[in-house]
């Protein structure tokens, strides 16, 4: 529909394009349920109008969510995205909808290496 020759067309596994976004569906559901609950247990920084998020032992930043995907699979799925300046504000984010092309998996940073 692009124009695009078919020798020049990538080939998807429908199958495996549609396993790769469950994965990451039920991972950013696992994500976000981790901040509602840290939410719900440790409350809001009133002065900053944030959530209290404690530190993990072992993790660098204080993202619970992150802190959880990389305890649950030793890293973080993220897809594949262009190295490029963003022609737009909203480009990198709109990036994050290309998992059904593939995704890396990110190693977790050891903080006692």
């Amino acid at each position: 529909m692009a124009g695009i020759k078919p020798d020049h067309q990538a080939s998807i596994n429908t199958g495996s394009a549609i396993c790769r976004t469950l994965l990451m569906l039920a991972t950013t559901i696992v994500h976000e349920y981790t901040h509602a609950f840290t939410m719900a247990w440790f409350g809001v920084n009133k002065d900053l109008n944030e959530p209290f998020e404690p530190r993990v032992n072992g993790n660098r930043f204080n993202e619970q969510g992150s802190s959880f995907e990389s305890y649950i699979y030793g890293g973080q799925f993220l897809p594949y995205t262009l190295s490029l300046p963003p022609p737009s504000p909203g480009f990198d984010e709109l990036q994050l909808m290309v998992v059904p092309f593939g995704f890396y998996a990110q190693q977790q940073w050891d903080a006692w290496e």
